[in-house]
């Protein structure tokens, strides 16, 4: 990798794409793409937002959503996507709630499962979901847990 991060996520395009993290106790907005046919990594346009324990979902337009995580002074509620065809970000609706170390299912639906998390008053038992047609996010499930994980049939 160019830029040395954890806390980070990756997701598999047609070549790996990493994004953002944390590196020496700063955060950290850059992307890198990871070209396998050269074994070489290439920085790529930043993310509106430095964050780490944030999730990455692949979409079924193959397009990638950021949600939630940590970033320079707080917790984040801000969710952006990647479209590879465009190369860039963009910024969409945010979470209705602040969501780091949360998880992210993709539904049968299309729609994203925003479940649990860690917020400011503790474990959070709320979810949303995220619906890439209407660029709009709604309140789910009543109860969920902290690192929880959802799998779809």
């Amino acid at each position: 990798m160019v830029t040395a991060r954890h806390v980070h996520s990756a997701i598999l395009l047609n070549s790996c794409k990493v994004t953002a993290g944390y590196k020496s106790a700063n955060y950290i907005d850059s992307s890198e793409i990871y070209d396998s046919s050269t074994n070489h990594w290439n920085i790529t346009v930043s993310m509106a937002a430095a964050r780490e324990f944030h999730t990455a979902t692949l979409l079924n337009s193959g397009q990638v959503l950021i949600t939630g995580g940590v970033g320079n002074t707080a917790y984040i509620s801000s969710c952006e996507i990647y479209d590879p065809s465009m190369g860039q970000w963009n910024n969409i609706t945010s979470m209705k709630v602040e969501r780091p170390s949360h998880t992210t299912t993709l539904l049968n639906s299309g729609k994203v499962l925003d479940t649990a998390g860690y917020g400011y008053t503790g474990y959070l038992d709320s979810s949303e979901t995220f619906d890439p047609s209407t660029d709009n996010m709604e309140p789910y499930l009543i109860r969920a847990k902290f690192l929880s994980r959802v799998e779809k049939n």
